[in-house]
């Protein structure tokens, strides 16, 4: 019996109308599935210490209706380069969204892009600095290095984006191997894009993935900016996977 995985869905989509119904339909069609679905209104909240445009209320609201569903908000931290402060301003920004009265606009988590793969006394401060901001807050933590990690990270984070790689690339053994993350698979995501396999290549991927103990899985035709070719298909690969069919 394989344990299951969550999507971890990147949506860096403006919410016109219509725009997220991809995303609200499979999430509807499959409630045992968890959905942790990345908020990214401009490289992060947009105007801080305020409210997202109404666009993005009435879109996140649609979906925090559904218990299979956790929202993290995107914040880039541009590989320490941005400081801490700015940070905490950003994830402060989004804590403030669960004030709003309204409507339900609340996140569940925070995913730090951009994270550094090495362990230094300058990056230990760095990055346990804001991951025991968003902690102290409620929030989870996402890292993300986009391959593997010392294992300090592992302590400091509830989740760490530990391979994302073009299919293309994966494939032909760059960018590192899911079986390297051994133990630390439970606490490791993994994402492909610009895939461009069969269905059963799909299917055959997300099996080892889920075998291997992997928390969250995401595999795309194209980028992070629209719905992929593929999506309505890997969404039921996952359910199939975790259901053990």
């Amino acid at each position: 019996m394989v344990s299951a995985a969550a999507i971890l869905l990147p949506l860096y989509i403006y919410p016109l109308q219509g725009a997220w119904d991809f995303v609200t339909t499979a999430v509807a069609k499959y409630p045992d599935v968890p959905f942790n679905v990345i908020i990214n209104p401009n490289s992060g909240p947009g105007v801080t210490n305020a409210y997202p445009a109404s666009d993005f209320i009435d879109a996140i609201a649609s979906l925090n209706v559904y218990p299979n569903v956790n929202l993290l908000g995107y914040v880039d931290t541009v590989y320490m380069s941005k400081t801490t402060d700015k940070v905490s301003t950003e994830v402060e920004t989004y804590k403030y969204w669960s004030t709003y009265t309204q409507k339900d606009i609340h996140l569940d988590g925070i995913f730090f892009d951009d994270i550094i793969d090495t362990w230094t006394t300058t990056s230990s401060s760095y990055h346990t600095t804001i991951a025991h901001l968003a902690h102290s807050l409620n929030l989870t933590v996402t890292l993300n290095p986009g391959t593997t990690v010392p294992s300090q990270f592992y302590a400091i984070a509830d989740n760490i984006l530990a391979l994302e790689n073009d299919y293309s690339d994966f494939e032909a053994g760059n960018g590192g191997k899911v079986s390297a993350l051994g133990a630390q698979a439970s606490k490791s995501s993994v994402m492909l894009n610009d895939f461009s396999g069969s269905e059963a290549q799909m299917k055959s991927l997300v099996q080892s993935w889920v075998g291997a103990g992997v928390a969250g899985v995401f595999i795309t035709s194209g980028g992070y900016e629209a719905e992929g070719s593929v999506w309505d298909e890997f969404v039921e690969v996952v359910d199939e996977v975790n259901a053990g069919k």
